[in-house]
């Protein structure tokens, strides 16, 4: 009686709402140490989703590329995305900042997206998809999606995404 109880709210607020953040800059610290993944040394997931094969909100009828575009150290990244490629960019708390594919600006027709960092002022060459982030860790997601059961078509798809800095 007597004894206040501290609120637990606050701290359970801030927990939770940097789980997106932290879990991305986990993925991104395991995929580097794990799989020697670089900005254009990128991974493709060849199987569907298994049991064995944890994807967070993955399905087993597609195949998943994805992976780090480290703005601080690259500056403004390009992603060429295939055509009939379903995903997406996020920044780093995993906020979509741009569709790719049928409801992204592409039309899922695929094209080059420009990804360029908070603040940049340098200039803007045409014939890109601009899209503009406000963190310098993002994330992209490429799906492949077999066609008549044809995974590999779907794996030798992804495989023709590049990701390079503008300045190459």
């Amino acid at each position: 009686e007597g004894m206040e109880v501290p609120a637990l709210r606050p701290r359970c607020q801030a927990n939770s709402g940097a789980t997106p953040f932290v879990a991305l800059s986990a993925m991104f610290e395991s995929q580097e140490r794990d799989y020697g993944a670089t900005l254009t040394r990128q991974g493709i997931y060849e199987q569907s989703v298994t049991p064995d094969l944890i994807v967070f909100t993955g399905n087993n009828t597609t195949i998943y590329s994805f992976g780090h575009l480290d703005l601080r150290k690259h500056g403004p990244i390009v992603l060429e995305a295939p055509a009939g490629t379903l995903g997406g960019i996020d920044n780093h708390w995993q906020y979509p900042l741009s569709d790719i594919g049928p409801f992204g600006p592409d039309k899922g027709k695929g094209g080059k997206f420009l990804i360029l960092p908070p603040g940049y002022e340098g200039d803007v060459p045409e014939g890109y998809f601009v899209v503009q982030s406000d963190t310098l860790q993002n994330f992209y997601l490429l799906r492949g999606v077999p066609k008549n059961g044809d995974t590999q078509g779907a794996v030798d798809m992804l495989r023709t995404a590049r990701l390079y800095p503008l300045s190459e």
